[in-house]
């Protein structure tokens, strides 16, 4: 069967109301499939096109719908991982975690000079959060979501309609977020390494 087009991938995007960034990287990566002469036997095209959505959707930092391919169509989200997963080795590319999440939150805040300190905020909550061991079970857009809005707290410029601006960018769900939030808070401040020079008597 034949490479799935630009144009195709294009259209199951908008119909799905995928973001603009991240159907146009997918048409980027079909595009450079088709260069490469790569090919996706037995794969119907719409799963080719779902395929190349959800692996630019990991790279722009979007959750990709799972649940309304799920309700919507008669095609296995299982199939469009694996073929996805197919793509990634074919192109060679590396699929970022929970950062291009984190980058992508704080992208559509519009937060100008404070956006890189928010950002690496988030991203020290994370790390120390996974430390501790309290990040099991998160999605890493939910993890972020919830990084990012903790870190705008801590610097104290959250404002009202940020954590719900973040969960429409990155689809996630706002309740899902607020769990998230509960359990990051109680990494930030992080626990001080205890001082080698003190000695208890």
């Amino acid at each position: 069967m034949a490479l799935v087009s630009g144009s195709e991938v294009r259209e199951v995007g908008r119909n799905l109301r995928v973001p603009d960034d991240v159907v146009e990287e997918a048409v980027r990566l079909c595009e450079k499939a088709a260069e490469a002469g790569i090919k996706l036997p037995g794969a119907p095209r719409v799963v080719q096109a779902l395929a190349f959505l959800y692996v630019a959707s990991k790279l722009r930092g979007y959750r990709f719908p799972e649940r309304s391919i799920s309700e919507c169509s008669a095609v296995s989200i299982w199939w469009v991982r694996k073929v996805a997963a197919a793509v990634v080795k074919a192109l060679r590319l590396e699929v970022p975690g929970v950062e291009a999440y984190v980058r992508r939150a704080v992208e559509v805040l519009n937060l100008g000079e404070r956006a890189t300190e928010v950002e690496a905020l988030a991203l020290r909550i994370i790390a120390e959060a996974r430390r501790r061991g309290i990040t099991s079970g998160a999605r890493p857009p939910v993890l972020a979501t919830a990084a990012v809005v903790v870190a705008l707290q801590e610097l104290g410029i959250y404002r009202r309609g940020y954590q719900a601006t973040v969960c429409q960018a990155l689809n996630v769900n706002d309740v899902s977020v607020r769990a998230a939030r509960a359990r990051l808070a109680v990494a930030y401040p992080p626990t001080p390494e205890p001082n080698p020079s003190f000695s208890s008597t």
